[in-house]
C-alpha cells in the first residue's frame, strides 16, 4: 500500500516543498533526474579542475550517499510545493528546456494556488495561530486541497487541532 510504518509517510504519494532556497532544492531535485540534465545546468562550474573531468560534487547515483543509489522516487512525487524559489535554467537552453519544464509539469503534477478569498484569510490566519507568513500559506493550502501537514517545524504545532500534521 506504500505506507512507511516507521513514519506514516505515504512512500507513493511525496510532496516535496521547500522556501526560498529550499524551494530551489525541491524544484531542481525532482525536475533535474539525471546526470547530463545537471551537468546541462552547472556544467563546468562543478567540473574538478585536474583534467579529470570528475564531478566536485559526485554523481547524483552514487554509492556513498545515504540509502539506495538506485530508488526511483521521481514517479512517486505528486506535487511540489514552492514558496519563493526558482530554478536554474541556462541561458543557452532556456527555450527547450523552460518549455519541457512546464509540459513535465503540468502533465504530472498539479501547481497548486490560492485564490484571492484565501490570500485574504493569510493576515488573520498568522494573527490567529501567531504563525509566520509562510506556515500560514501551506496551512491554507492543505486546508484548501485536503491535505495533510508532514513537518519538522514545531510552529505548527499550534495548528495540529486543526488540521492532521504529521511532526517528523
Amino acid at each position: 500500500n506504500g505506507l512507511n510504518t516507521n513514519y506514516q509517510i505515504h512512500v507513493n504519494n511525496l510532496i516535496v516543498g521547500g522556501i526560498s532556497a529550499g524551494s530551489l532544492i525541491a524544484m531542481n531535485s525532482v525536475y533535474y533526474q539525471t546526470q547530463s540534465m545537471i551537468n546541462a545546468i552547472f556544467g563546468t562550474a562543478i567540473q574538478v579542475d585536474d583534467g579529470t573531468n570528475k564531478s566536485v560534487l559526485g554523481p547524483i547515483d552514487a554509492d556513498y550517499y545515504y540509502g539506495a543509489s538506485n530508488v526511483e522516487y521521481f514517479s512517486r512525487v505528486k506535487c511540489v510545493l514552492n514558496l519563493w524559489g526558482s530554478m536554474f535554467i541556462p541561458k543557452n537552453k532556456i527555450n527547450n528546456i523552460f518549455s519541457s519544464f512546464l509540459q513535465d509539469i503540468v502533465s504530472f503534477i498539479p501547481i497548486l494556488t490560492l485564490d484571492v478569498s484565501q490570500l485574504i484569510l493569510l493576515e488573520q490566519t498568522f494573527k490567529n495561530f501567531n504563525l509566520d507568513y509562510d506556515d500560514s500559506y501551506q496551512l491554507i493550502a492543505a486546508q484548501a486541497n485536503n491535505l495533510e501537514i508532514v513537518t519538522l517545524d514545531k510552529d505548527f504545532k499550534k495548528i495540529k487541532d486543526s488540521i492532521k500534521t504529521h511532526f517528523l
